[in-house]
């Protein structure tokens, strides 16, 4: 049986005329006869009474031209499904790292409502090792996480965005530090010049951190390791391992840490002047306040690439790119 004999048996029984429906089809009238005599046996039933001019359908047949508009329209709708297969519908699953998705979430949300209304979208945070293996097993279909190194060919991925990452510090501290260089410069040449005290002072800027934000000083970076705490984001993470890493090459650090798992806790420590962090930027300008300065963690600064990734087995590349436009990446 197949789906057109289906379809044929329907536009009879809405005609009540097996000639108009050959004429529509563009079908000779016996091989209208012929297609539903076969559907007759298929079945086994037969679903005309055929001693009447036209033919008329009998009770079975009524019944099976219900069954088989339900048939007709469920293969017009995968009909259209596979059309759009170049656009995301259905369910979506998405795999974001913690620290990113208060900055990617409302945005694709947003857009995911306005642009791609045949899109559900179920939402899942993670760590970034965790989220690419869900990736690669296809528990989830897109993940935004942070990658270190260019995945395998197998998966697709794009940079969603670069965020440099910064010390973040109270001002009382850095206060502190200068007065003791210059307590530290009295007691070696016997006198204090304030105006020298005053050039070891770095000049405050506004930052992309939206707080004031001073140039690298790798005097600030040594007095913050010998005299703080510092709150340190859990290693287990993408961004932890990278501040854990570029710690491991300072000569000392210091011994006086708190390993947390939240930013806002790290934050609220750093703002009530317990202590130091190291944090992506727009992390640490979303919890700063007035009480915190920053300071790049290298002369060359250091980044956290937060990329946006799938398995090419499971998108086309119009869906990758209409999951791209989704986040607002870039063409090109």
């Amino acid at each position: 049986m197949q789906t057109r004999m289906l379809n044929t048996l329907v536009m009879i029984a809405d005609s009540g005329s097996f000639q108009t429906v050959a004429r529509v089809r563009n079908m000779t009238l016996s091989a209208v006869s012929a297609q539903m005599k076969a559907l007759e046996a298929s079945l086994g039933v037969s679903l005309f009474d055929r001693s009447c001019r036209p033919p008329r359908l009998t009770a079975i047949g009524r019944e099976v031209v219900e069954r088989a508009r339900e048939v007709v329209a469920a293969e017009e709708r995968l009909l259209v499904a596979c059309a759009r297969r170049d656009h995301l519908r259905g369910h979506l699953r998405l795999g974001v790292v913690l620290s990113a998705s208060v900055r990617l979430l409302p945005g694709f949300l947003a857009r995911c409502r306005d642009d791609a209304p045949d899109v559900t979208v179920s939402v899942r945070t993670g760590l970034s090792r965790a989220l690419l293996a869900d990736v690669r097993a296809g528990r989830l279909d897109l993940a935004v996480l942070t990658l270190g190194n260019a995945p395998e060919p197998e998966l697709l991925h794009d940079v969603l965005r670069d965020e440099a990452l910064v010390y973040a510090f109270p001002r009382d501290i850095a206060g502190q530090i200068h007065e003791r260089e210059a307590y530290d410069r009295e007691a070696d040449d016997g006198e204090a010049d304030d105006s020298e005290a005053d050039d070891g002072k770095s000049d405050g800027a506004e930052g992309e951190c939206g707080e004031r934000a001073i140039a690298y000083d790798d005097r600030i970076v040594a007095a913050l390791h010998d005299h703080a705490t510092f709150f340190q984001f859990t290693p287990q993470t993408g961004i932890g391992k990278m501040i854990a890493h570029h710690l491991a090459q300072r000569p000392t650090v210091t011994d006086r840490r708190i390993v947390l798992d939240g930013m806002e806790a790290i934050m609220a420590c750093v703002r009530d002047g317990l202590g130091f962090t190291v944090l992506p930027a727009p992390d640490v300008a979303r919890y700063a306040g007035d009480t915190v300065l920053t300071m790049p963690v290298a002369t060359g600064g250091l980044q956290r690439r937060l990329s946006l990734i799938a398995r090419a087995a499971d998108l086309t590349d119009g869906q990758w790119a209409e999951a791209r436009r989704l986040f607002a990446i870039p063409e090109g």
